[in-house]
């Protein structure tokens, strides 16, 4: 699908449909010209009240060769003092999708302005909105597909309109790029776990940047005994497909900071001899790779984009299967930090992966700051499935995450990390334990995590096992994986240089 910008008259453009976004109770001014070519018929629905700007109302005039759209959509924006970037993305991705399922392959829009936020914000997010809701996972449907397709969006600036060119491009580059690059993670995160092993996974992280400025480095299981990761090494050892680490490097100057990325990778999660008890959801354990993905997703995009800083990435990647020789609660193991870990529930076997990952980075990259994303701890019915928990121990990236947040509707909560809950990580036996039973869990959860990054390293947790999954369509985020935290940290990142870096 090509996206680009013309300068003409609305009722000039060529198209199958031309979307029009209007706020409660107004008119855009840009729109009187195109109404007058057409006969006044969109003041005249607006008098009589058949359109208003509410939320979600669509209102479709035909033109029969008036002008040269074929199609009106009005899109209703609700209240103007109401509007932010996630009602746009919303908002326009339901009007394509309307489009799209009449059968307009060529589709224009005039690009909303207003002063309540920035043009390069509003275009981005509208790309997103109709990039990311037009995706759908079909590589194995053979018998029906769904092939109408959306061939071109263009949008129209006509003479009258005050707004800059340049600065709606930057926006529609940037839009673009982080919304292919979402929907790529989330063509990874909905292959099947047969297919999606952590060699696979590897390979096709290896065959992603080749020719680009990202080098791809894939330690595997040989090379993981030689580092002493055996946090990884345990968590894959009762699968046939070993453990893998993938790490990514963006390097721009060796002189500039370093920001790390890690994202859990495991590829299916059976919980391992602590075997899950929920049948229902067990199929959905093929996303517990999500963090990794999203991770390869961000570094992507930051390479497209440029971004001025160094970033590394690791991708701890592992099966955690049940077979003969699978880990076992009460086994110990020296982990690559040198601590070692008494197992107490197989089935926590992200943040062990992610300790592992965490020294590695830590040790040949000496990072500022530590991002990590993954699937460990669902409380869904704390904060629903649309807000993720964050936990830093940094409060400097508090204010940025929850900025980045805000703009890219993907919402964040900070969380407690009450260092008085260290002692529910210490085990008799070994220098900590995997799960402390007592509670409460998703602190103590944090705190085994941060107990493996240096002192001077910022770091942030954040927890996407909430929001991996979507169970149906929902406005611009499809059925299936989500992507979430690909939009959120590359607009983090994208903040950082100046006062941080």
């Amino acid at each position: 699908m090509d996206i680009n910008i013309k300068e003409c008259n609305l009722w000039e453009i060529p198209c199958n449909g031309l979307i029009i976004g209007i706020f409660l109770n107004e008119l855009p001014s840009e729109i009187n010209n195109l109404d007058k070519e057409i006969q006044g018929k969109i003041n005249y629905l607006f008098k009589e009240k058949e359109i208003t700007g509410k939320s979600g109302e669509i209102t479709i005039i035909h033109t029969f060769n008036e002008i040269k759209p074929e199609r009106i959509l009005i899109a209703g924006m609700g209240k103007r003092e109401d509007i932010n970037t996630n009602q746009l993305r919303e908002i326009f991705s339901m009007s394509v999708k309307r489009l799209k399922s009449i059968g307009c392959k060529q589709v224009a829009l005039l690009p909303p302005s207003f002063k309540e936020l920035k043009l390069e914000d509003i275009s981005s997010s509208i790309v997103e909105g109709i990039i990311l809701g037009l995706y759908n996972f079909t590589k194995y449907l053979t018998l029906e597909k769904d092939n109408q397709k959306i061939e071109n969006i263009t949008f129209v600036l006509p003479p009258d309109c005050n707004i800059q060119k340049e600065i709606l491009n930057s926006g529609i580059k940037y839009g673009t790029i982080i919304s292919r690059n979402a929907n790529l993670v989330k063509d990874i995160c909905n292959e099947p776990s047969n297919y999606m092993t952590p060699e696979v996974f590897a390979q096709q992280a290896k065959k992603t940047f080749e020719g680009k400025k990202i080098k791809c480095i894939i330690l595997d299981e040989h090379d993981l005994v030689l580092e002493n990761m055996n946090l990884l090494l345990a968590v894959g050892q009762g699968s046939p497909n070993p453990p893998r680490l993938v790490v990514l490097e963006y390097i721009k100057d060796k002189n500039l900071p370093t920001i790390g990325l890690v994202g859990k990778g495991i590829t299916f999660d059976t919980g391992g001899v602590t075997l899950k008890q929920t049948k229902t959801t067990l199929f959905e354990m093929k996303r517990d790779l999500t963090g990794g993905a999203v991770v390869l997703g961000i570094i992507k995009t930051m390479e497209e984009l440029n971004y001025p800083f160094n970033c590394i990435a690791a991708i701890p990647l592992a099966e955690n299967a049940v077979g003969n020789i699978s880990y076992k609660p009460g086994d110990i193991f020296y982990s690559m930090s040198g601590k070692t870990v008494e197992i107490f529930d197989t089935d926590c076997e992200g943040r062990l992966i992610l300790a592992d990952a965490f020294t590695y980075i830590q040790k040949y990259y000496s990072p500022k700051a530590i991002i990590n994303l993954a699937t460990i701890l669902n409380i869904g019915s704390i904060l629903g499935n649309e807000r993720v928990p964050f936990y830093t121990n940094s409060k400097a990236l508090i204010s940025k995450l929850e900025e980045a947040s805000e703009i890219t509707g993907e919402y964040i909560w900070q969380m407690p990390l009450d260092r008085k809950y260290r002692e529910r990580i210490l085990s008799h036996f070994a220098d900590r334990k995997n799960r402390s039973y007592k509670g409460p869990e998703t602190i103590s959860m944090a705190l085994f995590m941060e107990d493996f990054i240096e002192k001077e390293v910022d770091w942030v947790h954040i927890d996407l096992a909430s929001v991996d999954t979507k169970y149906g369509e929902k406005s611009y985020i499809s059925r299936g994986s989500t992507a979430f935290g690909v939009r959120l940290i590359t607009r983090l990142l994208l903040n950082l240089p100046g006062d941080y870096l």
